[in-house]
């Protein structure tokens, strides 16, 4: 059956993609992100996960590689699958059920969604790393806003997301309400990064890719019988107006 026919989850083909070492040979790496785009990942994704291969040239390599891959290029996701599943990692269910059966559901335009931290991507390893932040940082700055709990993603960093290098970013916790350690981290540029960002389609604030955004960024302090407002943002925050909604709480 041809391969356009196949309808393949795009959590999974991610999945498998990470599963896959990237510092592989030009070639194996070549055939397998061709596999990807087939399988409905984008160039952001190959270059996301290319950042991880010990032999990363740079991202306009990686963009100049794939440039006028097609998904219906040729390159079936067989090469896609054979691959992950030599390095270890095994499809769901869901996509081992026989190929007709799965072209039968409706299927809209694949919608990528975060993969599970790799080696050196999770929280906690990245915040690990990271310095505290300053006042003159752009976001700060611009925000009115203050330093207390965050950092900056030190200069020379190798971190990147959706294909951009988060060297300089200012770095937000997302921790549980309760405390502890960070779950995840969002990711805000300088107002020069944003620009760049934003003109390439990126939003000027990214999450970190495969960590649930399920948990809290305190600004100020919580005191018994005072009120708390859940805001959308850190920048709304600090100017202390117009919160998404308004919770009451008589803390203890």
């Amino acid at each position: 059956m041809p391969h356009d026919r196949i309808c393949i989850d795009p959590r999974h083909a991610s999945a498998a993609l990470f599963a896959i070492d990237p510092g592989c040979s030009r070639e194996d790496w070549h055939r397998i992100g061709r596999a990807a785009i087939a399988a409905g990942l984008s160039v952001d994704t190959l270059v996301e996960w290319s950042t991880q291969g010990a032999n990363f040239k740079d991202e306009r390599d990686v963009r100049a590689a794939f440039r006028t891959v097609k998904a219906n290029g040729g390159t079936g996701i067989g090469s896609l699958w054979k691959a992950a599943t030599a390095a270890g990692w095994r499809p769901p269910r869901d996509e081992q059920a026989p190929a007709r059966q799965r072209s039968r559901k409706p299927q809209g335009r694949p919608q990528e969604v975060p993969n599970r931290p790799r080696t050196g991507m999770s929280a906690a390893e990245v915040w690990g790393r990271c310095e505290p932040a300053a006042v003159e940082h752009g976001y700060i700055a611009v925000k009115h806003g203050n330093t207390a709990g965050l950092r900056v993603v030190p200069a020379g960093d190798p971190l990147r997301i959706a294909g951009r290098r988060m060297a300089g970013a200012l770095v937000v916790p997302v921790t549980p309400l309760a405390g502890g350690e960070p779950v995840s981290l969002q990711f805000v540029g300088t107002p020069e990064q944003v620009t760049s960002w934003k003109a390439s389609g990126v939003a000027g604030k990214l999450n970190l890719p495969g960590a649930p955004m399920d948990g809290v960024f305190i600004v100020g302090d919580m005191t018994a019988g005072g009120t708390v407002s859940i805001c959308e943002g850190i920048g709304q925050a600090w100017a202390g107006s117009m919160p998404f909604r308004v919770e009451h709480y008589a803390l203890s």
